[in-house]
């Protein structure tokens, strides 16, 4: 899940590499979720909606929360009690007092939220079931929608089809139920200028004015704000290809490349002899139902990205195995080769 960092005078979000499925796996959310702003004067909590009001997708995992499916609501509870709630707070003396509290455009409840150091303005992100819906969604002094924003309305659903932007493969990568646009993103909530500053993985920026929520073009935005999310991606690059998990590995590599960083070309030529790899069975369809066929592949994930990296780079690498065939493979009791990377 995204995780929020302090500084002194701007709110930095780093959010991390969500996991990219074909398949998702949710459970409901069990309980309310607090953010407070940079300089701690204001404390924002969203409280999930009442599991027995919601349509749950098929792909949520039973929990103890989504265990009350069929639970009837308590006494004493109202239209509004049973919706996704915001809670802003701010902070007087030794304690919090209420701002506002109102119902959030959520179904279900956001997945991260930041919150201005003046209060008034609260951010949310995505929502619960489904990232990519209600991506941002900006609430004002009193609790008011400002703006509620879409992929469409960011411009960013271009960056999900195969080949956008003259890229090999599509930018954003989705699953059952999300789109997953801000994987490994960097974003800066700068209360001096009122202005989010959003840099995506491949290095596209969005800049949103949070007084009307209205979208602000590259060059618009504050230089110095440019620079730091710039500088924190570069960071994570270099942590991902020094990183022991063959898939942040893969991961940088491919950051790398996108962001035109090419202080970190020698580092994808070690990776081209990567010796990490995944194991997979090669299936036909027969019928309109996959068929396992005799084959085994061991895939090297790592080079392929160093590879396609250093080409993006402007590079010219010698070819690389990137596949091969394994031959008489031990296979164990789920019929799959035995053999571990």
């Amino acid at each position: 899940m995204p995780c929020f960092l302090r500084h002194p005078l701007i709110a930095l979000l780093a959010i991390l590499l969500v996991p990219k499925l074909l398949a998702d796996s949710w459970i409901y959310p069990e309980g309310p979720k607090v953010v407070h702003s940079t300089d701690g004067s204001h404390r924002f909590t969203y409280t999930p909606a009442k599991r027995h009001t919601v349509r749950v997708p098929a792909h949520t995992v039973p929990n103890t929360a989504s265990n009350t499916a069929t639970a009837a609501a308590s006494p004493g509870e109202t239209p509004e009690s049973l919706k996704c709630l915001g809670h802003l707070e701010r902070l007087e003396g030794p304690q919090f007092t209420t701002v506002w509290r109102a119902p959030l455009v959520n179904p279900v409840n956001p997945l991260n939220a930041l919150v201005s150091n003046d209060g008034t303005r609260v951010i949310t992100f995505d929502t619960w079931f489904g990232v990519g819906k209600d991506p941002i969604v900006i609430y004002g002094p009193r609790g008011e929608l400002i703006r509620r924003h879409t992929l469409e309305s960011l411009d960013l659903n271009r960056f999900t089809e195969w080949g956008s932007d003259g890229h090999e493969g599509a930018l954003i990568d989705q699953s059952v139920s999300s789109i997953y646009w801000n994987s490994s993103a960097e974003m800066i909530l700068d209360d001096s200028s009122g202005i989010l500053v959003i840099r995506l993985h491949w290095g596209h920026f969005l800049g949103i004015r949070l007084s009307d929520g209205s979208l602000l073009k590259e060059e618009q935005l504050p230089a110095a704000l440019r620079h730091k999310t710039t500088e924190a991606a570069r960071a994570k690059v270099l942590r991902k290809i020094n990183s022991e998990s063959p898939h942040e590995r893969s991961a940088g590599a491919r950051q790398a490349g996108l962001c035109h960083f090419e202080e970190f070309i020698p580092r994808l030529e070690e990776l081209l002899k990567d010796d990490s790899f995944i194991t997979y069975t090669r299936s036909t369809w027969v019928n309109n139902n996959p068929k396992p066929v005799d084959s085994h592949v061991r895939a090297f994930e790592v080079r392929k990205a160093a590879f396609r990296a250093l080409r993006t780079l402007g590079r010219s690498p010698a070819p690389i195995v990137e596949e091969e065939q394994i031959k008489d493979a031990p296979l164990d009791r789920k019929g799959q080769p035995s053999l571990a990377p």
